[in-house]
């Protein structure tokens, strides 16, 4: 026997399925990516142009801005996509670089989670102003509204845990020692 075969480490199942469940979920949400930015980056600047010509003021300013900061959105999405299908790749071959890069891929992902939990409340809040002054639906609609607000939360705050959890599993000692 070599040195090298007396401290081989075997593969845990964990690292295996996160591995592979990311390489097809990121995979998928490259291919999606690839298309909204063929999308966004061709059509965005003729919408823009008919957003300029628009002689409505006050949907040229909210269109123009989305127009403006939507396509780079995209892109680093796509970015975003890109980075943690190799990351998921390299972490299936046992890359420490790539465990400690999925890591922080979960730990963003958690803020990005946590982030649209606050965005999304800005978004509802506005949404209440506006129907504020209107009679029409205004109470099926804030039922409607405070659902969606609800089960958006618990969403977040189960794929924060789950991201959490996955985040913790490869930096216990058992796992870490695969990719040494």
């Amino acid at each position: 026997m070599t040195a090298a075969e007396n401290t081989y480490q075997p593969r845990s199942t964990f690292v295996d399925v996160i591995a592979w469940l990311f390489i097809v979920m990121a995979g998928l949400a490259m291919l999606i990516g690839i298309a909204q930015n063929i999308m966004v980056w061709t059509l965005f600047p003729v919408f823009d142009e008919q957003v300029t010509a628009s002689a409505n003021a006050a949907a040229q300013q909210g269109s123009a801005w989305m127009l403006r900061f939507m396509p780079y959105f995209f892109l680093f999405m796509l970015i975003v996509f890109t980075m943690t299908f190799v990351a998921a790749i390299n972490l299936y071959f046992r890359k420490n670089w790539a465990r400690l890069l999925f890591i922080g891929l979960m730990v963003f992902a958690i803020v990005w989670q946590l982030g649209g939990i606050l965005g999304m409340n800005f978004v509802m809040g506005a949404i209440d102003d506006a129907t504020a002054t209107t009679d029409n639906m205004t109470d099926s609609f804030h039922r409607v509204q405070q659902m969606m607000k609800f089960v958006s939360i618990a969403i977040a705050l189960a794929f924060s845990g789950l991201f959490a959890w996955i985040a913790w599993k490869l930096n216990t000692p058992v796992i870490k020692a695969e990719f040494s």
